[in-house]
């Protein structure tokens, strides 16, 4: 009896273990943790700790957005959660949430003068790039472009998400753009030549 008792235990802490795979954090649906805010972006971690000494050297940079700040570090926030998340619903639903929260943060929320509103646009064209949502993405990254020019992430997220649906004339395109506004960037210097490389490839192909 040892042995069909001892593969019935096997298979219910196998079972037990495969339920509890879908478990979330108790976290994973609430507000930032005190660990999560440690890796948010120096001025959330501000935001986070009223009437302390970075708070006080942070708040003018924002003026009259600081008050509804947190909203958009919470948005930041379910980006952050959704790129730790390996199951793929709970992954999707988080993109969801920071989605919608940065959308309602910009136009519902930040002033017309919140000063990372280019920010904003690339953080939103990110999510919506790895929800799969690339029309979206592109949209939002061309407007964070056309606030921040000079801002080299925009471009080569925007790069990325040509890529990946074969669009390599149109990446190009906005490599050659990007470089000439930021002609140091390393990244995008990298990303023309192996743009360059797959029309030239494709071209030999053909």
């Amino acid at each position: 009896m040892a042995g069909p008792r001892r593969s019935l235990a096997i298979t219910i802490t196998l079972m037990v273990i495969a339920n509890l795979a879908w478990i979330r954090p108790a976290n994973a649906q609430g507000p930032p943790t005190a660990e999560e805010i440690k890796s948010l972006p120096k001025y959330c971690q501000a935001r986070y700790a009223l009437g302390s000494a970075e708070a006080a050297r942070w708040q003018p940079t924002f003026g009259r957005d600081w008050t509804s700040l947190h909203h958009y570090c919470v948005a930041i926030n379910w980006l952050s959660r959704a790129t730790r998340q390996t199951d793929r619903q709970a992954r999707d639903e988080m993109l969801s949430r920071a989605i919608n929260g940065l959308r309602k943060y910009a136009s519902e929320e930040a002033s017309a003068t919140f000063p990372l509103m280019y920010e904003l646009y690339y953080r939103l064209g990110d999510a919506a790039s790895m929800l799969g949502d690339h029309g979206g993405a592109a949209r939002a990254l061309m407007k964070s472009i056309q606030l921040k020019p000079d801002y080299p992430q925009s471009y080569s997220r925007l790069i990325d998400v040509y890529r990946a649906v074969g669009a390599n004339e149109a990446a190009l395109k906005v490599v050659t753009a990007g470089l000439k506004r930021n002609p140091t960037s390393t990244l995008l210097q990298q990303q023309k030549e192996e743009i360059e490389g797959l029309i030239a490839g494709k071209s030999t192909d053909g």
